[in-house]
């Protein structure tokens, strides 16, 4: 298949293309970082004098590291992971060390072939664009580098660059800002095309209230009701409106998922069952509590019409070493996390990349704004979401990754019900 590309999609072509060697140059550089520092962990495992030890020694940079690193026996045993590792994998080191790495991939994983033919070549392997899947984690794309220790072929240390997070901060974001920006234009041009000619025509209904009879005032008053009733529906589409500004008070994402539970339980979503798993160690998010309810209550609509009988998973979490760069040079970090992930059938590859387009949908029925009026909201709020295949069963699951309070104006945590409700 050959794809023809304007002189607009070259220039987008050539910067993707450069963005895809530094990806590539900078997962290089961190699976040399974490080889060296594993092996510097190594020693000082097997070294009994601990004088030698620093005050913040290899162990502690593997731990702090967003990326997934393994330290894997000639036989295919795991025998260290760091946390990054332990949530790709989706269960905890107890679980994982000593354990066969191949009980937690499909049967068929590309990462099996790769560190067999390390352990027979000695040599580091790199493969790109893998399809890693397992019983605990969401099918993803991954970027794979397996290097033999240097003072032995008999232990490999694996690292997994996830692309998904990547896209998200790079891809994915510009395609969401793109989107927003997008039912921006849209809704200034639908909101001043028809508010003009509204307001003459509600002023002319009181105009012709006074000029008719009790008998026709009935309509008269039908025509103004209408017109009031259309221009409340104008005003929700200012919330494409740009330069809106977003209030920045203290939120907790608990309250907000629990009044998307009630309004869902006893709506649209009657007949779905509900699972709450929530984080009691996240913290508060600056925003608008309102847009908030209703952007994840968008999501939650969506998931219910995926299957309307199905079961809806509504997640909370931390996620440290996710970042996004802001206007400026500075950066922002994306702590904490919520998922709303379905049991239905899924979104199709092809479709995900435009989801957040308005008049994109998957529904026949369906308008397209939903997920536009999504984009916008944690876009104002400073943060991105991803799109990714459920991590129970199938379906699709929407994670929305936004900033915390500033800890020097509020160090509140997110409570969490007691236990985990249904």
């Amino acid at each position: 298949m050959v794809t023809t590309l304007v002189p607009g999609q070259c220039r987008t072509a050539v910067v993707a293309c450069t963005v895809a060697r530094c990806w590539a140059g900078v997962c290089s550089g961190i699976s040399v970082l974490c080889l060296i520092l594993v092996q510097e962990y190594r020693a000082v495992a097997e070294s009994r004098d601990t004088s030698t030890q620093t005050a913040v020694g290899p162990q502690d940079l593997l731990e702090s590291m967003a990326v997934p690193v393994f330290l894997v026996s000639d036989t295919g045993h795991i025998l260290y992971v760091n946390p990054a590792g332990e949530h790709l994998f989706g269960t905890g080191a107890r679980s994982l060390l000593r354990r066969p790495i191949r009980n937690f991939l499909s049967g068929d994983s590309p990462v099996l072939a790769m560190l067999d033919r390390v352990v027979r070549r000695g040599r580091s392997a790199v493969e790109y664009g893998i399809r890693l899947t397992g019983p605990a984690m969401a099918p993803r794309i991954v970027d794979a580098r397996a290097s033999p220790c240097h003072d032995t072929h008999h232990q490999i240390v694996l690292t997994l660059h996830a692309r998904s997070v990547a896209q998200s901060i790079g891809g994915h974001r510009l395609g969401q800002m793109s989107a927003a920006r997008s039912a921006t234009g849209f809704a200034e041009t639908l909101t001043h095309e028809i508010r003009n000619p509204l307001s003459g025509i509600r002023g002319a209904a009181q105009l012709l209230e006074e000029a008719v009879g009790p008998s026709d005032r009935e309509l008269t008053r039908l025509i103004r009701d209408e017109t009031d009733r259309i221009g409340k529906l104008l005003a929700r589409f200012d919330t494409f409106v740009d330069g809106a500004t977003v209030p920045t008070a203290p939120v907790n994402v608990h309250v907000v998922l629990d009044r998307v539970f009630m309004l869902a339980k006893n709506g649209f979503a009657k007949s779905a069952s509900f699972t709450r798993e929530y984080d009691p160690s996240i913290p508060m998010v600056p925003g608008d509590r309102d847009r908030l309810v209703q952007s994840f209550l968008n999501l939650a609509k969506n998931a219910a019409e995926a299957n309307p009988e199905g079961t809806i998973r509504l997640i909370t979490g931390i996620r440290h070493g996710l970042r996004v760069q802001t206007g400026t040079a500075a950066h922002r970090g994306l702590p904490v996390f919520v998922a709303i992930e379905d049991s239905g059938p899924g979104i199709p590859e092809d479709m995900r990349q435009h989801l957040f387009e308005p008049f994109v949908t998957t529904k026949s029925g369906g308008r397209g704004l939903g997920l536009s009026l999504v984009a916008r909201v944690i876009e104002d709020h400073g943060g991105v979401v991803e799109v990714t295949d459920a991590t129970v069963g199938s379906g699709t699951r929407f994670t929305v990754y936004l900033p915390a309070v500033n800890s020097s104006t509020d160090g509140a945590q997110a409570p969490s019900p007691a236990d985990t409700a249904r």
